[in-house]
């Protein structure tokens, strides 16, 4: 955090020769985010564009000074242990034209909920969750002068899922392949995530760019008691569920030029060897949108 608020005084310090008058700096944004630094532990926020958050406390400070870019695609991934409930709060966010921000809901087992977060305070409609992702997203037409986001988060410990449960965020930099679990068997009552960029950092789409994740099974239980589920992201509907991969399936290439989030949730009963996931990037240049 301390960099962080050093480059702020530079961006105030130049804020005419880079562009912005001083009226256009939100000073409420920097408050909140000195707030959040002296309450927290810098290990437990984020700065970044998308990251994983596995603290029971945290929060995520990111641009608040902008500018924004065109069609950024920020995923953080909640975890906060053993949660089985959150209790989201916004400090700073303006409502941007072309900007989106939004909170997802995992339960293990059950229906996924989308939530668009449309001003500051206490995000009531996500409560029962064991993982939440905050997605923060923009359009072709964001202005020049928007900013980011202070959020901070509390998860109530006190669920079921293995700790064996994992978040995986893979972009193109990553190594292609990716076993899971990487040796022996998953455990039961997991619930682990994998989310993967078309870019080298998640921070900006790229439209020539396809991302691409070829799924080989190794091992599932029968039945479909044991699956991975398929979100695709899309700017007016957010994540939504496109498919079901069960035992049945042997192998299936997914695509998509926005990111992929992919699910794994196995019962209480049987286990199995898991599975491989192969990604590549097809097509493009990294330039923005």
């Amino acid at each position: 955090m301390k960099l962080y608020f050093f480059l702020a005084v530079i961006f105030l310090t130049f804020s005419q020769t880079l562009g912005f008058t001083v009226d256009s700096i939100p000073p409420e944004g920097l408050k909140q985010a000195q707030y959040l630094s002296r309450t927290l532990p810098t290990d437990s926020i984020s700065e970044n564009c998308g990251g994983i958050l596995s603290n029971a406390t945290g929060g995520i400070v990111y641009n608040v000074l902008g500018p924004i870019q065109r069609n950024e695609r920020c995923v953080w991934v909640l975890r906060g242990g053993r949660a089985n409930s959150f209790s989201i709060d916004v400090l700073y966010k303006r409502n941007e034209s072309d900007t989106q921000l939004s909170a997802t809901c995992f339960y293990h087992r059950a229906v996924t909920t989308n939530v668009k977060i449309n001003s500051t305070g206490l995000v009531t409609s996500i409560t029962a969750c064991n993982v939440v992702v905050i997605t923060f997203s923009t359009g072709n037409n964001v202005s020049a002068s928007a900013t980011g986001l202070v959020l901070q988060y509390t998860a109530t410990q006190g669920g079921s899922l293995s700790a064996a449960s994992t978040d995986q965020i893979i972009t193109p930099n990553d190594a292609p392949h990716l076993r899971y679990p990487l040796m022996s068997n998953y455990s039961n009552v997991e619930l682990s995530t994998f989310t993967y960029f078309s870019a080298n950092q998640n921070s900006t789409g790229a439209s020539a760019r396809e991302i691409s994740v070829t799924y080989i099974r190794n091992g599932l239980e029968a039945g479909c008691f044991d699956y991975l589920s398929v979100y695709y992201f899309n700017y007016t509907t957010l994540w939504q569920k496109d498919e079901t991969i069960c035992e049945d399936v042997e192998t299936t290439v997914l695509t998509s030029q926005g990111p992929i989030l992919i699910t794994f949730e196995s019962d209480g009963s049987q286990f199995g060897t898991g599975f491989h996931l192969i990604h590549s990037v097809i097509g493009g240049s990294e330039c923005g949108l």
